[in-house]
């Protein structure tokens, strides 16, 4: 464990700023990696076997990739890429060398080096190290043409096999670029959406903190619902109805109002009714909370939504009830006094009324043999008592609301 950490803290794929060429250089690690473990146990075989022929050059395959870690490592990325590819080549040219020479199948080698270089070289270089690559193969056939190389079959090797082999090899490097290309502009692609999503994801994200603050920050309850069903709120309205926010997501908004008050509820829901309007909301408890609701119709993403907030106006209602109440106690007040004012009214006219009556009665017992004086006073109590009747006909009227008796009068023979 010790040592797979120490090869970890200085032996490792370092992360550039260009997130490309971060991925090329933990490929070429991971290529060099395996390069060293395969060609170490190649070698390990070939000691045990006692074939010592190839050990040489394998071994120093096998240093020239470990070098390469170093200087990836390091952060020596570009050393890095043309040192291995250069040894690489090298090391297959060698190989192509000390066996069948063009007709070796240690050719087929070749496209895997230019897939590698594919990955690991811009363009430009990749045509440069392409060029390399078929300047270095036709010179290894010329010299097989010249006999200057003997291996096996160089004594049937012509100038056809040579340009075989490099056409061959030219239209495979052309072609592993194009597909090499294709596949950076697919990745490429593929990061851009990614960075993309990523980004609107994070923003939908803020844009959710956003609104869950200013929800939780307002005084208001906010729900929000579609086709009648709560799929978010904020604390203040579980809390006004005594609930929590779990137990109310996913439930009807009727769950959440009397039955008698039901109908008037979703009517403005199927209308898409944004006025607002006062409704009575029911508690956990089974109470009946008084509420104002102003909602509207909106889209959470690409979704209709319907969102609205709830007041309570219970202090509201309880301070409108104090307001009647207190006026009509003020209606009452006024009624007492006016009552008073009337009594006071009342009684003066039945008292001038009396002493109308008393002080004619009085005439008469004090001289009741006076015909004429008798009968003038009797018209006088008459009258008097008349006025009285009248005054207790207005009395009713305004005491039991009876029907008022409307007529004309003239005025000159009431005042």
């Amino acid at each position: 464990m010790r040592i797979r950490q120490w090869i970890g803290k200085y032996f490792h794929a370092p992360i550039l700023e260009d997130e490309n060429d971060t991925r090329t250089v933990r490929i070429l690690f991971h290529i060099c990696s395996a390069l060293v473990v395969g060609l170490g146990a190649i070698l390990l075989l070939r000691v045990a076997f006692m074939q010592f022929e190839l050990v040489f050059p394998i071994a120093l395959m096998a240093i020239s990739a470990g070098l390469t870690i170093v200087l990836i490592s390091r952060k020596y990325v570009t050393a890095a890429k043309h040192f291995f590819l250069l040894t690489l080549l090298s090391f297959l040219l060698f190989l192509v060398f000390k066996s069948d020479g063009i007709h070796d199948t240690a050719l087929l080698a070749f496209p895997g080096l230019l897939v590698i270089a594919s990955i690991l070289l811009v363009r430009s270089a990749y045509v440069i190290f392409t060029g390399v690559v078929l300047a270095s193969v036709a010179l290894l056939g010329y010299l097989e043409i010249a006999h200057s190389i003997v291996t096996p079959f160089s004594w049937r090797t012509n100038i056809f096999d040579v340009t075989d082999v490099l056409v061959i090899l030219g239209v495979t490097a052309v072609t592993i670029r194009l597909l090499a290309d294709g596949l950076f502009q697919t990745l490429a692609k593929i990061r851009q959406n990614q960075l993309d999503l990523k980004n609107r994801a994070e923003d939908l994200r803020e844009s959710n903190e956003r609104f869950a603050r200013l929800a939780d920050a307002s005084f208001e309850g906010i729900v929000v619902s579609d086709n009648g069903i709560i799929v978010d709120l904020n604390n203040q309205l579980a809390d006004m109805l005594g609930y929590t926010q779990s137990e109310m997501i996913g439930r009807s908004v009727v769950d959440f109002v009397p039955p008698q008050d039901v109908v008037q509820v979703v009517s403005p829901v199927r209308s898409n009714d944004e006025e607002p309007y006062e409704q009575c909301a029911l508690r956990k408890d089974g109470s009946v909370l008084p509420v104002e609701i102003h909602a509207k119709s909106t889209f959470m993403g690409n979704h209709p939504v319907r969102v609205s907030a709830i007041r309570d106006i219970s202090e509201q209602k309880r301070a409108e009830i104090e307001k009647k109440q207190m006026q009509a106690q003020i209606l009452q007040t006024q009624k007492i006094d006016s009552i008073g004012t009337l009594a006071a009214g009342i009684a003066h006219d039945f008292n001038n009324l009396l002493n109308i009556i008393i002080g004619n009665s009085d005439l008469i017992d004090a001289r009741p043999s006076d015909v004429a004086k008798v009968a003038q006073r009797n018209d006088a109590i008459r009258g008097a008592a008349q006025r009285g009747a009248k005054l207790v006909r207005q009395l009713l009227t305004f005491a039991r609301k009876t029907k008022i008796e409307l007529r004309p009068v003239l005025l000159n023979t009431i005042v």
